[in-house]
């Protein structure tokens, strides 16, 4: 996600694919956004016209994409931040971290999978305190009000396109039960144009918008998480998650 303003530069690399983005680009005479979704880009659109900086552009539009485009965007990812505000230059470095019960050994004997799919491939998402970090430094628009597209997506639902049917239907082996019945309809997979709705995330939305960045590491979201990824055989903790 690239956003572009007269005095300031932020480019997010949000660190949850390998498919290929294709951007699409909004410009005015202040600023410009190239995003992988329509709805990211709505976001920006109304993000500036509420008098948001670029900073609020960039986390409005991710929790956006978070909903919409999540193999891009994941609450569930990690990634970069690089800014420049009036000359000055700063990063973020908001990675996933692993479970404190891991070392350099621990995927020896496990098998080339272990690291990419199931249970031990989840580390400590970065997003949540990434985006949280960037609004406190640099945000001028209130926090809560940058959730609004995203919550209302995930709650009413939006068309799936064609890549997000093609991108679940690849990486539907790996999803467990409830994943399964989360992403497809009647036991079916979900085609172009149908509207996926998704309460929960619209749930884990509304408690980060409201209570901040513990909203989502020491809540019922960080312990859902660990709940279920444990009962699949992993190892995250509490602790993990107060640590990040």
């Amino acid at each position: 996600m690239r956003i572009l303003n007269h005095t300031a530069l932020v480019f997010l690399t949000l660190l949850m694919s390998t498919a290929p983005a294709l951007a699409l680009t909004e410009d005015t005479q202040n600023i410009m956004v190239a995003v992988p979704s329509r709805h990211g880009v709505e976001t920006a659109r109304r993000v500036a016209a509420l008098g948001g900086n670029v900073i609020d552009v960039a986390v409005a539009v991710e929790l956006s994409l978070a909903v919409t485009v999540p193999y891009y965007a994941s609450l569930g990812g990690g990634g970069f931040a690089m800014i420049r505000i009036n000359g000055a230059h700063h990063a973020l470095d908001f990675r996933e971290t692993a479970p404190q019960t891991t070392n350099a050994e621990f995927f020896k004997g496990r098998g080339t999978e272990a690291s990419i799919n199931g249970p031990f491939a989840v580390a400590i998402p970065g997003i949540p305190a990434g985006i949280w970090a960037l609004h406190q430094k640099y945000g001028k628009l209130q926090w809560s009000v940058l959730f609004a597209d995203a919550i209302r997506l995930a709650s009413e639902g939006f068309p799936v396109s064609g890549e997000w049917v093609r991108i679940t239907k690849s990486e539907f082996k790996n999803f467990n039960r409830s994943g399964k019945k989360y992403f497809a309809k009647n036991n079916a997979y979900l085609n172009p144009g149908d509207i996926l709705k998704q309460p929960q995330l619209a749930l884990a939305l509304k408690e980060l918008r409201d209570n901040g960045v513990d909203g989502f590491y020491k809540s019922s979201v960080s312990k859902d998480i660990i709940d279920t990824v444990n009962q699949m055989g992993g190892s995250l903790s509490q602790t993990d998650f107060n640590n990040y």
